[in-house]
């Protein structure tokens, strides 16, 4: 789309063994850090009115959407303090602009209707039931849009167990 274009992405990344006890048993340092762009896809924002799940809901585009932006720096540590066990943890930050998600704007569309039938013990108390009742069956529209900024963080944690059968990965006899 020619409201879109090109975008300068850097993205840097730095592994680092900062400790080695034998050929398989280390302590890694991971730092990583970028900036990401993600552009609307032609059906975000051209998309007309679309049934979703059944028609429960509708999910349409929007030709107003910009580009999300995000910057993210990640970093951790990798250990296998043992031939059998490594542990590492990832530290994360990442803050994008402009998030694209689909939000309700009030607009429903109507996706049937439903018939209650008259009521023959209620028509002489209430003359409103004697005849059908017509009820539409709406589903709402979700539409895409910028949302506010998001920030995320947090910590990812790993724990591997490597059970080995004997010396040299041969079995025990």
């Amino acid at each position: 789309h020619e409201a879109f274009a090109p975008a300068w992405l850097p993205q840097a990344a730095i592994l680092v063994t900062a400790w080695r006890w034998d050929e398989e048993r280390a302590l890694k340092l991971r730092l990583t850090a970028g900036r990401g762009v993600r552009y609307p896809s032609l059906r975000d924002v051209f998309q007309p009115p679309a049934p979703q799940v059944g028609a429960t809901y509708f999910l349409a585009g929007s030709e107003d959407l910009l580009p999300e932006k995000v910057w993210a720096v990640r970093g951790g540590f990798e250990v296998d303090p043992t031939r059998w066990l490594s542990v590492s943890a990832m530290g994360f930050h990442s803050e994008t602009k402009r998030f694209i998600r689909a939000q309700y704007d009030g607009l429903d569309i109507q996706v049937d209707e439903r018939v209650i039938p008259a009521d023959p013990l209620l028509c002489p108390v209430l003359p409103a039931f004697c005849v059908d009742q017509v009820s539409p069956v709406v589903a709402p529209v979700y539409e895409n849009r910028n949302l506010d900024d998001l920030e995320t963080w947090g910590v990812e944690a790993r724990l591997e167990l490597r059970p080995r059968l004997g010396r040299g990965d041969r079995p025990v006899r």
